[in-house]
């Protein structure tokens, strides 16, 4: 009998050690990002834990939160609230209120933070032991008048006596992430106030905190906000992308979706301000993938919560029903053959509903792989690019054109100029809105609709031209720029090539030997036969845009030519 005493004993201790360690390791997954880990985790420990559990509530809460199931995490931080108001356990009421608060600052909902702030108020923080909580419940409050109120001088003053509180406290307590956001805070005041110099200056000793004691959330935010001051205020988006690539890395290895997609979202503005548009397209479409991912994220662990509340809802009836089981133990019975039935029913609907489902997903999976991704491409090209920016051009072609009707014919040659290198843009997207490869386009096709676009201009002065482009496919950016080209090329010889000649020809062709693009435009005007060889701006910036050398001759006229690796 002993034996079996000590047995169980040991067998309690190990149990209560292991849902400890659980909740540990979940906290550290947490701090690192690793929410999936992190959420696993503290369930299976919620599941093991006898007795009260809303000290994993919390935690799950706070998980939750920023995985932005917020019913979920209110709901948790509410029960969590409800327990420690009755059991009166001034510590931890007082840390769910600071949970409370930040949750509410975290979505925006300034009222009902400004309400939770008010419970705060209430207590003597002089009683607390736990000094991380106090330092935590002083930094959300900081945290709502830094981005709640005004900056008077009364707010900044208060602002300033509650970090000095939390500085004082910083021996004290062991989460140091508390003195790195409150660092960051008090940066934000002074970048606020409109001193960028010292906020310069705060953010980047908050920062030097938050890689001292290898704290990566707080690293990564006040990342964020230094890397915006570099670009606003110095409007040097070269350094504020330097920053946040320093954190792709570790970002990309964590699962905070959420804080992934902000950082490429950023990282697409600071390259497509430095006009680094290959490295803006890779971040906008990892931004995007991430979007999705997050959409996808929320909607499986939404279904997760419930499927868990309906289950733990479902134990505490069980739990009910055994207190009561004495006086209805008639009805209990019956109740139970009918639950059974229910749950047998449930049990083979889901079997037959998940065998049915991995079926068809593996079958769809093992056949249309590829199919997936391609429409995956297509579906964000096609509607976040092409789309609109047709549409939009479009628009501005009519808009121009009608002005064009309104003004005289010497004043609406510069404009029609404008209106055909935007028409030629246009065409591009209307080729690549058409295409099934989004990433090449037929070049025979868009450049002969560009030529087509000049038809009337080249009846009107008498002019022959000759197209031969072989079908080849290039990329979307190289397809463009020999579009701008050949429109100016047009503009060019329809307007300066010809004087005083009846046999006018404008001759153009693209051809492919031996992996070498041959591009050649030549005109026979005669204004510049024998002339030094011109350069005309905006051919020479396509060509350094593309990176390749190219040769005029006015010999016979006007000729140009380059070649095009591929």
């Amino acid at each position: 009998m002993k034996k079996a005493y000590l047995i169980l004993i040991l067998f309690l201790s190990i149990s209560i050690f292991s849902q400890e360690k659980e909740y540990s390791n979940a906290t550290n997954y947490l701090y690192n990002n690793q929410l999936d880990l992190a959420s696993k985790i503290i369930q299976s420990a919620i599941n093991k834990k006898q007795g009260n559990k809303s000290k994993y509530y919390l935690l799950y809460a706070n998980i939750l939160k920023f995985q932005n199931i917020s019913d979920s995490s209110l709901h948790y931080i509410s029960k969590v609230e409800s327990d420690y108001v009755n059991r009166e356990i001034k510590d931890s009421l007082l840390l769910t209120y600071a949970i409370k608060t930040e949750f509410y600052r975290y979505f925006g909902e300034r009222k009902k933070a400004d309400t939770c702030l008010l419970n705060i108020e209430k207590f003597n923080l002089n009683e607390i032991k736990n000094k991380d909580i106090v330092a935590y419940a002083l930094n959300r409050k900081m945290a709502i008048l830094n981005g709640y109120h005004d900056w008077n001088k009364d707010t900044i003053k208060l602002v300033n006596k509650i970090a000095k509180q939390i500085f004082n406290l910083d021996n004290q307590i062991k989460n140091k992430e508390i003195i790195a956001y409150t660092l960051n805070e008090i940066a934000q005041i002074e970048d606020y106030k409109g001193d960028k110099n010292k906020a310069f200056s705060k953010y980047e000793a908050a920062l030097l905190y938050a890689k001292k004691h290898k704290l990566l959330n707080p690293e990564i935010d006040i990342s964020f906000n230094l890397a915006k001051l570099h670009a606003t205020f110095k409007n040097d988006n070269s350094k504020a992308a330097e920053i946040l690539e320093s954190l792709v890395t570790r970002v990309e290895e964590g699962s905070n979706i959420r804080q992934k997609f902000s950082l490429f979202l950023q990282l697409k503005d600071y390259y497509k301000a430095i006009n680094n548009n290959k490295k803006a397209l890779i971040a906008l479409e990892n931004a995007y993938h991430y979007s999705q991912d997050l959409n996808n994220q929320q909607s499986n662990l939404k279904l997760n919560v419930i499927e868990r509340k309906y289950d733990l809802e479902k134990k505490e009836k069980k739990i009910k029903e055994k207190e009561n089981e004495i006086i209805i133990q008639n009805l209990e019975i019956e109740n139970s053959k009918k639950k059974f039935f229910l749950i047998l029913i449930i049990f083979l609907l889901t079997t037959i509903g998940v065998v049915t489902l991995t079926f068809f997903f593996r079958r769809e999976k093992k056949s249309n792989k590829e199919l997936r991704l391609l429409s995956s491409e297509n579906e964000f090209l096609m509607s976040e690019a092409n789309h609109r920016i047709n549409n939009n051009l479009q628009l501005i072609i009519i808009l121009i054109s009608d002005q064009i009707e309104k003004l005289k014919k010497s004043e609406s040659k510069e404009i029609k100029k404008v209106l055909v290198k935007i028409n030629s843009i246009a065409t591009l997207h209307k080729h690549l809105y058409k295409s099934k490869n989004k990433k090449e386009i037929n070049i025979q096709n868009y450049l002969k609709d560009i030529e087509n676009s000049f038809s009337d201009l080249f009846i009107e002065n008498n002019i022959n031209s000759n197209f031969s482009v072989s079908a080849i496919s290039l990329k979307v950016d190289d397809t463009m720029y020999l579009g701008l080209m050949l429109t100016e090329l047009y503009i060019n010889s329809i307007k300066h090539a010809f004087k005083n000649q009846e046999d006018k020809q404008i001759n153009f062709s693209i051809k492919l030997k031996d992996n070498e693009i041959m591009f050649k435009y030549m005109d026979n005007g005669n204004n510049l036969k024998n002339s030094d060889s011109p350069k005309p701006v905006l051919i020479d910036q396509l060509c350094r845009q593309l990176e390749l050398p190219y040769k005029i001759q006015t010999i016979f006229g006007f000729e140009l030519t380059f070649k095009i690796m591929i």
